[in-house]
């Protein structure tokens, strides 16, 4: 509009006081400023696009309610509010806002934003918005800046002048009655923090005098620097460094540092008006000690590698970098090849370096060394140098031929290869370990074109390891063969200790004899003969083995008679030790072996101990010795213990002395006495059998008890088990004396023949007769066939059964007769010997006009009189049984006895 290039936020949106025409860019059709450089572009002040009038910004609140409408809660509902613009302006400038929102004041509704909340605000030093609004007049904001305690008036700054102005709380001003309030609240400014340069956190370098460096900040021109060894910075009196710096960014130290070791600086900014900002901090660490000199690794020393070989070396403590050299002078001063020191490129960062070809040739030895640099940039000295001797090519390792590895030699040997192509002569070593390390035995490189060398120090016992290299004519040595190993062995082992047989043990037949293996030993000799005075100047060799490879040997058999016998050993090399000492041995004739015996069988019973053994016969036997013991053990000292010899030929005994052997279990074994009468080694398997001469105790009588009432049947009877027992006899008698037996249970014998009882019951074949004593009574046996005595007998008495009820037969139930002498009769019952016969008038019998106490068995009666009255009778029967025991009442019978004719009939 007024022709300048750049437009502001006014030439954009203004164009009167309360124009509600399109924002002037916007018709205009101009490019609009830099959005975001004014405040009042964050709150929409005069924009058209957000319906706001030139001059007006939009303020929102509850309609109906008097809390505080946040601007979190604006922005999430994208309300476009002054108050809301307000935050994002101080937000994208960098302040903190710590309160925002809109109110309407407590004139408004009521819990609205009280004069106390205001007075609270100013109080904390937060201006408050007040927002005006008159309908007819238009609306104002205007900033509440203090109060008067005296009169409770608010002071405001209006836009129109720069002058205090007050007005009462909840009224108007300017004709705008107050309507609500805007709070923002900003959070007090803070001086930044320094950004640190140099030296970098954990800097490793080897300064003592450090440059310490930093970026400036906005609008501060001074700041505090410190330096310490102590990371809290603890104690001031202990700074290093401890300044103020002045329109500078840096800070060089003038006096060393103690020396090596981890240090701490810090900077802080401090403003115009003296506050500081936070410390920035870093370390470093101070190093001016080199590490060590590299260990050269490979090619070893006077190495002759074919081809330009990767020169390794070991990593130095503390190195980051090396530094290699090479130089065909031994003083290493003009070297054909170097790597840079930092100084002219960056060093070598790994453990190994190829020269370039242009800078070595083949057949000429070179030196080479290494140094090492640490992180700090401090170089350690040079290694202790090497040779190196590059060829075009090697002969290669030779063929060894012999001695055969692992071979065993008791001569110092000559070993030998074979040839190779473009050796002109070879190199021998000799040593006393694998690995050809620590000194050798021998070292020699032969003459030209020899092949074989014969070991000339004298060798001791042990592994020796042998190899060959050939070396060609421009003194390159070519790999070494395959090392091939020998044992050397000039030790005879020691000489073997007999073992067995003992001096002097007699044998029956030839066994083996054993001795010590002595160390080393593997073969041995053995041998055996005589001699007239036990000496070996007087030995003469019955037999001698062959070579024998283990120390037990059985020659073959013996001849009777005493012989010396000896051992010597010898070793994988071939040494021979001497003979032992001799120690007898003399071999007498066979032991037999045992008899097998035959009877009796193993674990009998008997009860009487005059046995009958017998065995097999045993060819070449003169005795036998049969052993009886009461333990498996057979001990001599026991009395229990008996030994009986039985000459050959009569292979049985038969115990003639039975009194000396208890009861109990006895073990019997057999033995063979030879033609010199020596027993033999062995014993018969024993056998056992087990004596028992007593009887077990007479059994206990169970049922029926002696003399027990009402037994009306022959009953099954029973006892209880006596111990040790196996069977049992019964018998009953009606002679308490048993002189004769009714019954009686067979016992194994003739006079009882058969099987015994093997139960605790029995019930006689034949029933008892009844009402007459009988006796019984029972004895026991064990499985030796020992019978008990018999047991105290019981008497007992079968009685009859008790008669049941007769059942009535005449006359017929309720008969009517005029019969006064009438005929009654009934059925006969089981064991009913007589019977009582009763008549009454009366159905409880009370008074019997007939009672007949016994029928003499009958089953019928006839009243011998005439029943006198005419009436209703009764009449019942009852059993007596032989013991006279009466049985239960019939049933009643009933009759009607009528004599009376009746009256004459009336005509």
């Amino acid at each position: 509009m007024d022709g300048r290039t750049t437009r502001g936020s006014i030439d954009d949106y203004w164009i009167s006081y309360g124009s509600t025409a399109s924002d002037p860019y916007l018709t205009g059709g101009w490019t609009q400023h830099t959005y975001g450089d004014a405040i009042g572009d964050y709150m929409r002040t005069s924009q058209s696009a957000y319906s706001n009038t030139d001059g007006s910004t939009s303020f929102f609140t509850y309609n109906t309610l008097g809390d505080q409408l946040t601007c979190d809660t604006m922005a999430s509902n994208n309300l476009k509010d002054g108050t809301l613009g307000m935050r994002q302006f101080y937000q994208k400038r960098g302040y903190t806002v710590t309160q925002c929102y809109n109110q309407k004041t407590d004139n408004e509704i009521s819990g609205g934003f009280s004069l106390n909340d205001y007075k609270n605000e100013i109080t904390n030093g937060h201006p408050v918005i007040l927002n005006l609004f008159t309908s007819g007049v238009g609306g104002h904001t205007i900033v509440g800046v203090g109060f008067d305690s005296a009169t409770n008036k608010v002071i405001v700054h209006d836009t129109w002048d720069y002058s205090n102005h007050t007005m009462t709380w909840g009224g108007s001003y300017g004709g705008m009655q107050l309507r609500s309030v805007s709070v923002i609240n900003l959070a007090s400014a803070t001086v930044p923090a320094v950004t640190l340069n140099t030296p970098f956190d954990k800097e490793i370098n080897a300064n003592l005098q450090q440059i310490f460096t930093w970026q400036g900040v906005s609008g501060i021109s001074q700041y505090s620097i410190q330096v310490s060894a102590d990371t809290n910075f603890t104690d001031p009196a202990a700074y290093l460094v401890n300044e103020t710096v002045t329109n500078a960014t840096s800070y060089a130290m003038t006096s060393n540092l103690p020396g090596d070791g981890t240090y701490y600086w810090r900077v802080r900014a401090i403003d115009d008006s003296g506050s500081t900002g936070a410390w920035s901090k870093r370390s470093f660490t101070v190093d001016t000690l080199p590490p060590s000199p590299p260990v050269l690794s490979s090619p070893a020393d006077a190495a002759t590698p074919v081809g330009i070989p990767s020169f390794t070396w070991l990593a130095a403590a503390t190195a980051n970098a090396y530094q290699f050299k090479i130089d065909d002078s031994a003083d290493l001063n003009s070297p054909v090849d170097i790597t840079p020191d930092g100084s002219n490129g960056t060093p070598l960062a790994v453990l190994t370096y190829k020269p370039d070809a242009s800078h070595v040739s083949y057949g000429v030895v070179y030196y080479w060394a290494v140094r090492a640099r640490d992180a700090a940039g401090n170089w350690s000295d040079w290694s202790t140098p090497r040779t190196v001797n590059i060829q075009a090519s090697l002969p290669v390792a030779p063929v060894l031929t012999s001695p055969a590895t692992g071979t065993l030699t008791n001569t110092q040997p000559a070993l030998a290869w074979n040839s190779v192509s473009g050796g002109v002569r070879y190199q021998v070593q000799i040593a006393n370990n694998a690995g050809f390390t620590g000194t050798l035995f021998e070292d020699k490189t032969l003459d030209l074109g020899v092949l074989t060398y014969t070991i000339e120090k004298a060798l001791t016992d042990g592994v020796w390891y042998w190899r060959v290299r050939a070396w060609n004519s421009t003194g390159g040595a070519g790999a070494w063969s395959t090392a091939r190993s020998f044992t050397f062995d000039k030790t005879a082992p020691g000489i073997p200790v007999l073992t067995s047989p003992a001096a002097n043990d007699i044998w029956h037949a030839t066994s083996y004899f054993t001795w010590t293996v002595p160390t080393t030993s593997t073969a041995f000799l053995f041998e055996y003969g005589t001699t007239t005075d036990g000496t070996i100047s007087t030995f003469t060799s019955v037999y001698l083995s062959p070579v024998l490879t283990t120390a037990k040997y059985t020659p073959p058999a013996m001849p009777i008679g005493g012989f010396f016998w000896h051992v010597k050993a010898s070793d994988a090399a071939g040494n021979w030790s001497d003979w032992s000492d001799l120690r007898k041995i003399n071999i007498n004739a066979p032991y037999l072996a045992a008899p097998v015996p035959l009877t009796p069988a193993t674990g009998i019973l008997v009860k009487d101990a005059a046995l009958t053994f017998t065995w097999l016969p045993v060819t070449g036997a003169k005795s036998y010795e049969i052993q009886f013991a009461d333990t498996t053990g057979f001990l001599n000292t026991d009395s229990d213990t008996h030994s009986v010899t039985i000459i050959a030929g009569s292979e049985t005994y038969t115990i003639g002395d039975p009194d000396k052997y208890h009861d109990g279990i006895w073990y019997w074994r057999l033995r063979t006495i030879n033609a010199t009468d020596e027993a033999g080694t062995t014993w018969s398997t024993a056998r056992a059998f087990t004596l028992d001469t007593t009887a077990p105790a007479a059994p206990v009588l169970s049922v029926p008890a002696d003399n027990a009432a009402g037994i009306r049947a022959t009953p099954t009877f029973t006892w209880l088990a006596s111990v040790g027992a196996n069977a049992y006899q019964f018998r009953i008698s009606d002679d308490s004396g048993f002189g004769s037996t009714f019954d009686i249970s067979p016992d194994g014998t003739s006079a009882a023949p058969g099987t015994p009882l093997a139960v605790l019951a029995y019930k006689p074949k034949t029933n008892l007769e009844l009402l007459k004593n009988y006796y019984w009574q029972v004895r026991a046996r064990d499985a030796a066939g020992n019978w008990s005595d018999w047991s105290a007998y019981r008497t007992i008495k079968v009685l009859p059964t008790i008669p049941l009820a007769p059942v009535l037969t005449a006359p017929a139930a309720r008969a009517l007769t005029n019969d006064r002498t009438p005929d009654f009769a009934w059925k006969a019952v089981t064991d009913g010997t007589t019977y009582q016969f009763q008549l009454d008038n009366l159905s409880t019998f009370a008074s019997p006009e007939i009672d007949v106490a016994d029928t003499s068995g009958a089953t019928t009666y006839t009243p011998a009189t005439d029943i006198s009255t005419d009436g209703v009778y009764y009449w019942r029967v009852r059993a007596k049984n032989a013991a006279g025991e009466f049985g239960a009442w019939s049933t009643a019978g009933a009759f009607t006895l009528d004599t009376t004719a009746p009256a004459a009939p009336v005509l």
